[in-house]
């Protein structure tokens, strides 16, 4: 039995026949063509159909998809980069050019999935729907540093993002309220119950400073000598050889995440610490001038 190819328009996702040269709905020119314009004409009507389905779908299929294959496709091209162009760039001095061109590159796996999600859902011109995209990206960038200087973990990007694209759905097109809801909730208890991330080095330095400021320490490294006997009591432990003038010691800052009733309900507390003297072997000798 022969499968009938269906052919859709890649301007107005219509279904048309493959002898149409002009979509009979939005006039759009449908010519045969081969090569990229070809394959990308076939991407472009494979993602309309999404806007055929519920936007559950696109959350949860081809949205993580787009990212997949976006850096899968930035990963070749840094390997590329690595490979063809480092020595070439550091030797005209342009790294800080290809820093923020790296900046960049990280975030299209993030800024291409939006504004698919707006060119499939959001019923308003173009234009707006580029504003929109670049308007969410920034509240997610701002996010993330955000999360990150208070010591929260990362993972709320993810129903913050969906509550983002929510927002103009509600807006500019049907007014379903289920996801919303729902991924309030789920952001809401993230960062109730889930949001701790890893211990900020501003509580460890502070911590450090208040035991080591009458030890008269020439220099510090954070590193191992031996591990505490105890360490598996605690969540984290942060180590430093302490260099002084006349012996070498092993700091051990201990910690474990706590719970109280405030928002977000965990935290880091220094539970206990340790001092022990270390071997002759690693005596600290100053560098002389």
């Amino acid at each position: 039995m022969e499968n009938k190819q269906e052919y859709f328009c890649s301007n107005c996702n219509s279904k048309v026949e493959e002898k149409d040269k002009v979509c009979i709905n939005c006039g759009a020119d449908l010519i045969d063509e081969n090569g990229w314009h070809r394959f990308k004409n076939k991407i472009i009507s494979c993602i309309n159909k999404f806007s055929k389905y519920h936007r559950i779908s696109y959350y949860l299929f081809l949205g993580p998809l787009l990212m997949l294959i976006t850096n899968i496709c930035l990963a070749i091209l840094a390997m590329a980069y690595y490979e063809l162009l480092r020595d070439t760039v550091e030797s005209l001095s342009l790294n800080y050019i290809f820093d923020y061109f790296a900046f960049i590159l990280t975030w299209i796996p993030f800024i291409l999935p939006v504004f698919v999600f707006t060119y499939l859902y959001l019923e308003v011109r173009l234009k707006l729907k580029i504003i929109i995209t670049i308007s969410i990206i920034f509240i997610l960038l701002f996010s993330l540093g955000f999360f990150k200087y208070f010591g929260l973990n990362t993972f709320g990007i993810i129903p913050l993002s969906i509550i983002l694209l929510e927002i103009p759905f509600i807006k500019y097109s049907k007014k379903d309220y289920s996801v919303l809801i729902i991924m309030i909730i789920l952001f809401l208890g993230w960062f109730q119950f889930f949001s701790l991330g890893y211990l900020q080095s501003e509580i460890v330095r502070k911590d450090y400073k208040k035991i080591t400021d009458t030890l008269n320490v020439i220099n510090a490294e954070v590193d191992f000598i031996s591990a505490p006997d105890d360490s598996e009591k605690y969540d984290e432990i942060v180590p430093f050889i302490l260099f002084r003038e006349k012996d070498t010691l092993q700091l051990a800052l201990k910690y474990v995440k706590t719970w109280d009733k405030s928002i977000p309900s965990q935290k880091w507390k220094l539970a206990n610490w340790s001092i022990d003297s270390v071997f002759a072997q690693y005596l600290y000798t100053p560098k002389k001038f």
